[in-house]
């Protein structure tokens, strides 16, 4: 086989450059209402991590509109399309306020 026909072979079988087919995919999300592009299988901990919450165990997560019991907060992994929402509660009174 000459060196043009096993080019030819080569780049119509199907087989791609070393690496290209291990490209990590991505999928879209919404957090807070803004459309976010993501990795694939990215876990709802990292997603607290890019989004910079800082006290994650004090935030309670909904993802298309379903609470994420506090137990399963850790392996929860998150797919294209999802929708996600931070619940960050405050307390507050009017204890020493001109009373």
């Amino acid at each position: 086989m000459s060196a043009k026909h096993a080019f030819y072979y080569i780049k119509n079988s199907g087989q791609t450059k070393k690496g290209s087919a291990e490209k990590r995919r991505n999928m879209q999300i919404t957090v807070a209402g803004n459309k976010k592009e993501v990795k694939d299988d990215l876990k709802l901990t990292e997603l607290f991590e890019l989004e910079q919450v800082e006290t994650p165990q004090y935030v309670t997560v909904s993802i298309n509109e379903e609470f994420v019991p506090s137990e399963q907060v850790e392996s929860t992994v998150l797919k294209d399309g999802d929708n996600v929402e931070f619940l960050y509660f405050m307390g507050g009174g009017s204890y020493g306020i001109n009373r």
